[in-house]
């Protein structure tokens, strides 16, 4: 037990400073920096004019409300900020890392694989999301008029920490294939078309499609459980049900990170 508090002491030191060189970075490139936060600004206002046509001609999808489905949209961008913050970048260049054999140097130093994998490279001007998740709740609520319980979106954004833990494990489990092939250099749009599953309710998919993303593979539950938890509208099987999701596929994540390591042979 105190070998385990040791090591997550020591990782959790190891994370702090990959983070304040990450602050480091973004602020050496102060226009990129602007010119991204610019960038995510448009992409949610062209998103926001989305749902704002598609409501034009429909009163309700799949018995959401338009306010509803942006409040989904909300917490997509909340979860969406911090996996760009902190994970997003280092899975899409896992592959390239791979090829180069990048994992050469981590593989002896005393620390997780997984932190030293994942977390070099952190986008920090994503901050913005966040920013922009509360701007979609204030449009909900001052604009189209709907009233929002804040004690309950706190509670969706605390559960939003549960939704990371599944993305990450999602992620984990799709990455590791990079060790059974030598090159599959569209695995990180792969991987960023897997998360735009969770921007619209769970309740658009029907059938086996239905099966497939909130059971087989469940990146529909994403933001779509945070957003009902915040909208009354959750129950406590489904919490429950999504936080054991969340912990089995980051189990299963690192076990099959873990044997792909033992087939890693490097790029020599």
């Amino acid at each position: 037990m105190r070998q385990l508090a040791n090591n997550m002491t020591k990782n959790l030191k190891i994370f702090w400073q990959l983070f304040r060189i990450n602050i480091k970075k973004s602020l050496v490139y102060r226009v990129n920096f602007a010119v991204t936060v610019l960038s995510i600004s448009l992409w949610i206002v062209l998103y926001i004019l989305f749902f704002e046509v598609i409501f034009s001609h429909i009163d309700s999808l799949a018995g959401w409300s338009k306010g509803e489905a942006l409040v989904v949209l909300g917490f997509y961008y909340m979860i969406q900020g911090v996996s760009n913050i902190f994970f997003r970048e280092s899975f899409e260049n896992f592959d390239y890392k791979l090829r180069r054999g990048d994992l050469d140097p981590l593989i002896t130093k005393p620390a997780s694989m997984q932190l030293l994998s994942f977390f070099v490279d952190m986008r920090i001007d994503h901050v913005i999301d966040f920013l922009i998740t509360f701007i979609i709740f204030g449009y909900v609520h001052f604009q189209i008029g709907m009233e929002l319980s804040w004690p309950l979106i706190a509670l969706g954004t605390l559960l939003s920490i549960i939704s990371n833990i599944l993305f990450y494990g999602l992620l984990l489990c799709i990455i590791n294939v990079v060790f059974l092939f030598d090159r599959i250099e569209v695995i990180g749009s792969t991987l960023w078309n897997i998360s735009q599953i969770s921007r619209y309710p769970r309740q658009v998919y029907t059938g086996a499609a239905k099966v497939a993303v909130q059971f087989v593979f469940p990146a529909a539950l994403l933001a779509a459980i945070p957003a009902e938890v915040a909208l009354g509208k959750s129950s406590l099987y489904w919490v429950g049900f999504f936080t054991f999701l969340a912990f089995f596929f980051w189990g299963l994540g690192t076990l099959l990170f873990n044997l792909g390591l033992r087939k890693y042979s490097s790029a020599n």
